[in-house]
């Protein structure tokens, strides 16, 4: 009965509450002047932080904080560009090198946001910092086509090829967009069992080299496929099963798991949902739900509880 109860707590959760997850998310992480700080990490800000809270701030209609939000993204992280600094604290940029993902992020917060209050400004600025995205992926001539997504201007180009990131490609976003072939690449990613959180892609071979681990940047992979519906969220048991046997074994969620055994640390709390889900394991929802009690600081959890949350 109990662990009943926690299946339907974890349930309504997600179906009926986003509001009050966002209520909390404001009051814990977003600053009057507009910007989001990440406690664990030194109360910094990042362009990822501003693109969640943007997104989150247009799917569940706050107005005044999505605007806010953006006044505050365009003029701290505002790149002549179009593109955005992606780290900040102490009053200053710390590293003008962009993040796409979180470039990504913004563009479809500005679109989103452009149809619900009816704002053509909001829409110009979305076509601007979505066409400077597209420069950032590059196309090689395979069957199908393999698209590259840089994550970032600088650093990510090497010597015969470039590394790219699981998690930059974010297939909900794509659909939206209408990109259907970064839409393909991003699952043709995610089904590559097991799920690698970095991969090389070989500009002479021309194909994507899997990095061998797992982190908590990708594990986005589970909340994205979540946000885009329960078959493709179902899709990824392959990927994520040593994952999931790696805790089943040692009773807890690494933060780095090197396949096949090596581990780094603990996972955030919120992961234990997602897998939870996936794999039909109540005992993860149990460790899910005490997170939620006792992690009230996280900003990377709530972040992508909310994500789920709002675009089911």
């Amino acid at each position: 009965m109990r662990l009943l109860l926690l299946l339907l707590f974890a349930s309504y959760l997600f179906a009926l509450e986003p509001v009050k997850l966002w209520e909390h998310f404001k009051r814990e992480f977003i600053k009057e002047e507009g910007f989001v700080v990440d406690p664990y990490n030194g109360y910094r800000v990042t362009s990822e932080a501003q693109g969640y809270a943007m997104t989150l701030a247009v799917l569940l209609n706050d107005r005044e904080t999505f605007y806010r939000l953006w006044r505050w993204t365009e003029e701290n992280l505002r790149r002549p560009d179009g593109l955005f600094a992606w780290l900040w604290a102490h009053g200053e940029v710390l590293d003008d090198n962009n993040a796409t993902d979180a470039d990504l992020f913004i563009g479809y917060a500005l679109l989103l946001a452009s149809e619900r209050w009816k704002d053509e400004a909001l829409l110009k600025e979305a076509e601007r910092v979505l066409r400077q995205v597209k420069k950032l992926v590059l196309p090689f001539c395979t069957e199908p086509k393999a698209l590259v997504l840089l994550p970032g201007k600088r650093g990510f180009i090497k010597e015969r090829g470039a590394l790219v990131k699981l998690s930059y490609y974010v297939p909900f976003i794509f659909k939206k967009l209408g990109w259907r072939e970064l839409y393909r690449q991003s699952y043709e990613l995610y089904l590559s069992a097991p799920a690698s959180s970095e991969l090389f892609f070989d500009f002479l071979d021309k194909r994507f080299v899997p990095q061998g681990f797992i982190d908590a940047d990708g594990m986005r992979a589970l909340v994205y496929a979540y946000a885009d519906g329960p078959e493709r969220f179902k899709s990824l048991k392959a990927s994520f099963k040593p994952l999931y046997a790696f805790y089943r074994k040692h009773g807890y969620l690494p933060g780095r798991l090197t396949y096949p055994s090596k581990a780094e640390g603990q996972a955030p709390f919120c992961f234990y949902y997602f897998l939870g889900k996936l794999f039909n394991d109540e005992g993860m929802l149990e460790k899910f739900r005490a997170g939620l009690k006792y992690d009230e600081k996280n900003y990377y959890c709530y972040a992508l509880l909310l994500l789920a949350a709002a675009h089911r």
